[in-house]
């Protein structure tokens, strides 16, 4: 088993910052929380630094359990950690994931796609398929099969 590294100190000191900052309850409860738990498989994205495009033959995979656990597979890598929901609000983090390296095409996806990841503060579900928001990042999931 490869060691786990942080996708970054900053990144991670803000995601704990914006998880403690969500961990209120909704004032106005009129926000009917929804689910991630499952199993996704992204089919597009876009991010800070642009397109998430998978690479062919290296899905990206979103895997949430009833207790907030999440793992996946960012393309060449697995990850772990946390998430919340409270209404549509989601947060991840802090996350923390495995250090191979990968074509160079199967990298910059897997890279892109973390740092969307790390940004997301919003989901819903469309038409069965999870779509998760934040500033500049949009990521869509089909449940896997």
């Amino acid at each position: 088993m490869r060691p786990s590294r942080p996708f970054s100190v900053a990144a991670a000191l803000g995601l704990m910052v914006a998880l403690s900052a969500c961990s209120t309850s909704s004032e106005s409860g009129d926000l009917e929380a929804f689910s991630i738990q499952g199993n996704w498989t992204l089919t597009s994205g876009e991010g800070p630094n642009g397109a998430v495009e998978p690479v062919e033959g290296s899905p990206i995979t979103l895997e949430v359990d009833g207790q907030g656990t999440v793992h996946g597979n960012s393309g060449c890598n697995t990850y772990n950690g946390t998430a919340t929901v409270e209404g549509n609000a989601v947060t991840f983090g802090p996350l923390m994931q495995t250090m191979m390296a990968c074509d160079e095409a199967v990298m910059t996806a897997e890279y892109a796609y973390t740092t969307a990841l790390e940004g997301v503060s919003e989901g819903s579900v469309e038409d069965g398929g999870l779509v998760l928001t934040g500033e500049g990042v949009e990521l869509r999931y089909d449940p896997t099969e």
